[in-house]
């Protein structure tokens, strides 16, 4: 198979479901759009050329029509319904910058961890000097859920990971903003909080060299799975 090329988003996969992950990133099947996924990007995307371009609060809703993906929607009203959801978390956005007060020093700032028999690439969605001098990573989230327990976050840890090998020093603070209900939790993290996630992840690794795809049924999530009807326990 040779060396893996991880994600966040790949590890989580196989957390949530080896066979999944086989289907999506082995077979490499192709995955339906959805709305979730559309309305996503679309505001990451928004806020990324956002702090880029350096665009005024009000050109920000010019900046989310052009960046806009009209994929997975059944229909036009539904599309408009979701699309009016982003706009109201820009809004929430909007406000939420209006209080900060730190300042954003890297968007989307790519990082690449190298082991020896994995590497795990991202991007953290933004890193801000708070006016004290510390150091903050942001990741935005436009889902309903909001995680409270932070600290143990493997999301916001592999980030921190990226962070340490980008500069040589863990960041002081870590935080989800929830563009939803412009709700801000933070926490931080201490090398041995970040050597935990790294026992994760190595046994994340150990399961895909050793082909461990075997299913793990959700009952919620099964239904909504894009390979349900390839999947022998979800078709008993």
């Amino acid at each position: 198979m040779g060396k893996l090329n991880l994600s966040f988003s790949r590890i989580n996969d196989y957390l949530t479901c080896p066979q999944l992950f086989y289907f999506k990133h082995i077979l490499k099947l192709p995955t339906k759009p959805n709305p979730y996924l559309s309305l996503g990007l679309s505001v990451h995307k928004t806020l990324e050329k956002y702090f880029l371009t350096k665009a005024s609060p009000e050109a920000i809703f010019d900046l989310y029509e052009q960046n806009w993906m009209n994929a997975g929607f059944s229909d036009e009203e539904e599309e408009e319904r979701w699309k009016t959801n982003g706009k109201k978390m820009l809004e929430n956005f909007i406000h939420f910058e209006q209080k900060w007060e730190g300042v954003p020093v890297a968007i989307e700032k790519k990082f690449v961890l190298r082991f020896e028999d994995y590497d795990i690439y991202g991007f953290i969605d933004r890193i801000d000097r708070l006016p004290d001098g510390r150091s903050i990573i942001i990741d935005y989230k436009t889902g309903a859920r909001v995680e409270e327990a932070l600290k143990q976050d493997l999301q916001l840890r592999i980030y921190s990971l990226g962070f340490r090998n980008l500069f040589n020093k863990l960041p002081d603070l870590a935080g989800k903003l929830f563009l939803k209900y412009e709700l801000f939790n933070t926490t931080s993290y201490t090398n041995e909080d970040l050597v935990s996630a790294l026992i994760t992840i190595d046994a994340v690794a150990y399961g895909i060299a050793e082909k461990h795809f075997s299913p793990r049924p959700d009952e919620y999530r099964c239904n909504y799975c894009d390979f349900k009807d390839r999947c022998p326990f979800f078709k008993k």
